[in-house]
């Protein structure tokens, strides 16, 4: 891999790490927002909250794979939880433009996923 490969590498680990990590730590914090857009698996609001807890740990446990190892299966998952947390806005009743802000929570780990594809060839 020569240096601008690395770099463009690097940046986008920096990328989905931030954004798994942080994005946990809210959703371990129980960010009420979000607590509606559990409501399709309980209508128990603790319930609701726990839920967002194990989703925090595992967020924030990507992230952090991400900084040390490159499993194609944890770009892969990431790039549709994003897109899936990002699709859900507009399910919910937010504007359309909700889920194209949130463009950069999925577009990162799925641009990942096909750099290592291209450097492996």
């Amino acid at each position: 891999m020569n240096k601008k490969n690395s770099i463009i590498e690097c940046l986008l680990r920096f990328a989905v790490a931030s954004i798994f990590i942080s994005h946990g730590i809210i959703a371990y914090l129980g960010k009420e927002q979000w607590i509606e857009y559990l409501s399709f698996i309980t209508e128990n609001e603790s319930e609701a909250y726990l839920i967002m807890k194990i989703i925090g740990v595992i967020d924030i446990s990507l992230g952090l794979t991400v900084v040390f190892y490159l499993f194609p299966i944890v770009l892969l998952w990431c790039a549709f939880w994003g897109f899936l947390t990002a699709a859900m806005r507009p399910i919910y009743g937010e504007s359309f433009l909700e889920f194209f802000e949130r463009a950069g929570n999925w577009i990162p780990p799925l641009v990942l996923y096909l750099e290592i594809k291209r450097i492996k060839k």
